[in-house]
């Protein structure tokens, strides 16, 4: 990772799959499950227009998720992750394919993203965290997976990226740590772990604390993560167990959340 400053459950049925790093990612036969069709024609209008431009990017967020996952989602929102020095291409495409700033609706940070929005959705463009612990940089885009959903081909953030863009997010208001769990689930055992911690340098408890907590929920699928990232994480190996243990799930929210099959 290129470090700043210093540079609803599945239900079994998937359309057809794309092979990347952690298995092959679940794409739903009915693409509403990821989009309102009038909200997915927005999107693929300013996917489309970026690859006319030349202009990389991978798609993160829920979205993601929910593709690597299997857990269906829809939302009213895409995240664009693109490079620091191709946001002002990004962000004039999406001016162009007739979207405003939301920062008039609703002040937000622009040094790491900027949010157009216009019929019902959001369209957000990234090129940084948040807590500007780090920045897009190439390497992200090359890690990436190729998805097709309803025709269109696109990028989608690999799983690690994804672990970093979210291993931060633990707020009073957010917390992402569920999305990482049920990602953990389905494509923890193949992760290139090597490359996840050691883009963390100087946060690895955050993800030792992250994978203790996956060890409790799914001691089983836990497991199957290599032992030598237990060992370099200082993590106790979890103990046998199934692959996801329910009433511990349900003891932190009953309602659906979790990833229980693969």
């Amino acid at each position: 990772m290129n470090r700043a400053p210093v540079p609803v459950p599945p239900d079994g049925g998937t359309g057809p799959a794309v092979r990347r790093q952690g298995g092959a990612l679940r794409v739903p036969e009915d693409p509403a499950r990821l989009a309102l069709p009038e909200h997915w024609a927005v999107y693929v209008r300013v996917m489309r227009a970026a690859r006319r431009a030349g202009v990389d990017f991978a798609v993160g967020g829920g979205m993601a998720i929910s593709l690597h996952t299997g857990m269906w989602r829809p939302g009213k929102d895409i995240d664009l992750y693109v490079v620091p020095s191709a946001r002002e291409a990004m962000v004039e495409i999406t001016r162009a394919a007739g979207l405003a700033d939301y920062h008039a609706v609703q002040p937000y940070d622009r040094e790491w993203i900027y949010r157009a929005h216009g019929e019902g959705v959001i369209v957000d463009v990234i090129w940084a965290l948040a807590n500007r612990f780090g920045e897009v940089d190439a390497s992200w885009l090359a890690h990436s997976a190729q998805a097709r959903v309803a025709g269109e081909h696109f990028a989608v953030l690999g799983p690690v990226e994804l672990i970093w863009s979210k291993l931060h997010v633990l707020q009073r208001d957010r917390c992402d740590w569920p999305d990482l769990l049920n990602l953990l689930h389905a494509a923890g055992p193949s992760l290139d772990w090597d490359r996840l911690v050691g883009g963390l340098s100087g946060d690895e408890a955050l993800l030792a604390a992250l994978l203790t907590l996956f060890a409790w929920v799914a001691p089983g699928r836990a497991a199957e993560v290599p032992s030598r990232v237990y060992r370099r994480l200082h993590v106790a190996h979890p103990a046998p167990g199934p692959s996801s243990d329910s009433a511990r799930i349900d003891r932190l929210d009953s309602r659906p959340w979790f990833l229980t099959s693969n």
